[in-house]
């Protein structure tokens, strides 16, 4: 134990395991004058009685404004196609989202804004979206999600098999099982 300054008051303490602070008061304070991490700044505005407000009455002006754009009633999500309804809790699967067609969270525009499900929302590219996977394109089930996929031949059994590109890149999807997997000579 050493006698110190506490980092928020000042105080001279006796400091037991190199704490810092004199009392958790002083450490909460900190946190407290902290400064805030920049986030996501999506604009709220206050809306009592609004057909898909919270019971709060706050929500999102994207929501607002692509509400007042399509209207009630259930919709499509833009990029997946899957039915989507207005719903005041924005977190269930079903629940129409307000999707920033430019990923600035603060631009809501009309014309900026579509409708979303809460996945393709959480899991859109900011890089550029992909147009939708057709049905006669080659797809692979991962983590639940359909997407595309390309035929690679085995490289141990010569085996086709489809794989996900992005797995590809990482440098996996050099072999179509585990078994054949086990058999590829070490890299150095």
């Amino acid at each position: 134990m050493e006698e110190k300054p506490c980092r928020q008051c000042g105080v001279i303490f006796t400091a037991q395991k190199g704490r810092p602070f004199c009392s958790r008061g002083c450490y909460y304070q900190t946190l407290r004058e902290r400064p805030k991490k920049e986030g996501v700044k999506y604009r709220m505005v206050t809306r009592p009685g609004h057909p898909i407000a919270p019971p709060g009455g706050v929500l999102p002006l994207s929501r607002v404004t692509l509400y007042d754009k399509i209207r009630p009633g259930p919709h499509s999500c833009n990029w997946c196609e899957r039915e989507v309804t207005w719903e005041a809790e924005r977190y269930s699967p079903e629940a129409l989202l307000a999707d920033h067609l430019n990923h600035d969270p603060s631009d809501d525009r009309p014309e900026n804004l579509v409708a979303a499900c809460n996945a393709c929302n959480a899991h859109r590219r900011k890089d550029g979206d992909a147009p939708p996977i057709g049905e006669s394109e080659k797809t692979v089930i991962r983590g639940g999600r359909k997407t595309r996929a390309v035929e690679l031949f085995c490289q141990i059994c010569a085996n086709p098999f489809l794989v996900n590109p992005a797995e590809f890149n990482t440098g996996r999807g050099r072999t179509c099982s585990r078994s054949c997997a086990r058999r590829l000579p070490r890299r150095s």
